[in-house]
C-alpha cells in the first residue's frame, strides 16, 4: 500500500483506511492480543470512522469529543469503563498511525497533503483511578468485613468436619482459595491456573518460606508484574 502508484486512482481513502487497519492489526497479533480484543478494537475504528464522516488523516480532537459524549448522552449511556476502553482504542491506534517506523505520515502528507495526529488527550478522555473504575454500589471489603468473612468460612470447616460430613473438604479448599486471591491479589482466572511451582521464595518476606511470591503464568493482557509479592 505504502509503494502502490495506483492510490489516486479510485476511492484511495477507504483502500488507506483498511490498510491502516490492516496493519494495526499485524502489531497487535505480533504484541499477543487475543483475537477477540483485535476484532473488537477494529470494529470500534470502523465505527468511529463511520461518526466522523472522515480519515484518519482528517481527524481532531474535537471528532473523539463528539463521539464519546454522544455515547454518553443517550438514552443508554455506556459505563465509564466501556468509555475508556474506546478511548484507549482510538488513542492506540493514532498511536500506531503516527510512529515514524510505519511511515503513514510520510505516506498521507505525499497522497492527502495531511497527516494523522493524535486526538486523545488527558484533557479530553476518562481518567484512570480506582474510585472511578468501580461503581459506587460496588466496593473493597473492610478489613473487619474480610475477617469476619474468613473467620465464617473456618467456621463452617469445623462445623462439617465435626460433623463427619464430606463437605469439610471442599469448603476448606474454598478458605484456602480466598485467602489466597487476597494474599497475593489475584483475579480469578490467575488463581484456577495456579500451580504449586509458581510460587517461590521472596527474600522481603522470609516468613513465608517457598510462598514468599507467586508467578502469574496466566494473567490478563494488560502491563504488569508477574512476580507477585503477598500483600
Amino acid at each position: 500500500m505504502l509503494v502502490d502508484p495506483d492510490i489516486g486512482l479510485f476511492r484511495a481513502d477507504e483502500r488507506v483506511f483498511t490498510a491502516m487497519l490492516d496493519g494495526w492489526r499485524a502489531q497487535m497479533l505480533a504484541r499477543g492480543l487475543t483475537t477477540q480484543t483485535i476484532k473488537q478494537r477494529c470494529q470500534l475504528l470502523e465505527r468511529f470512522q463511520r461518526f466522523t464522516g472522515e480519515f484518519p488523516w482528517q481527524w481532531r480532537p474535537a471528532d473523539i469529543d463528539d463521539f464519546l459524549a454522544d455515547l454518553r448522552s443517550g438514552e443508554k449511556p455506556i459505563s465509564l469503563k466501556t468509555l475508556r476502553s474506546y478511548s484507549n482504542a482510538v488513542a492506540m491506534f493514532c498511536s500506531y498511525l503516527t510512529h515514524p517506523g510505519y511511515g503513514w505520515g510520510e505516506f498521507c502528507e505525499r497522497t492527502f497533503g495531511d497527516i494523522p495526529s493524535q486526538i486523545c488527550f488527558e484533557w479530553n478522555t476518562p481518567r484512570h483511578t480506582t474510585d472511578d473504575a468501580v461503581p459506587a454500589k460496588k466496593r473493597s471489603f473492610t478489613k473487619a468485613e474480610l475477617q469476619r468473612l474468613f473467620d465464617y468460612i473456618d467456621d463452617l470447616v469445623d462445623r462439617e468436619y465435626a460433623a463427619g460430613s464430606k463437605r469439610w473438604l471442599p469448603l476448606f479448599r474454598d478458605s484456602v482459595a480466598f485467602k489466597v486471591c487476597y494474599a497475593y491479589g489475584l483475579r480469578r482466572r490467575e488463581m484456577t491456573m495456579l500451580d504449586l511451582e509458581d510460587f517461590g521464595p521472596n527474600p522481603h518476606v522470609s516468613d513465608y518460606g517457598r510462598f514468599g511470591a507467586v508467578q502469574v503464568r496466566f494473567a490478563k493482557g494488560t502491563a504488569r508484574d508477574p512476580d507477585v509479592a503477598p500483600c
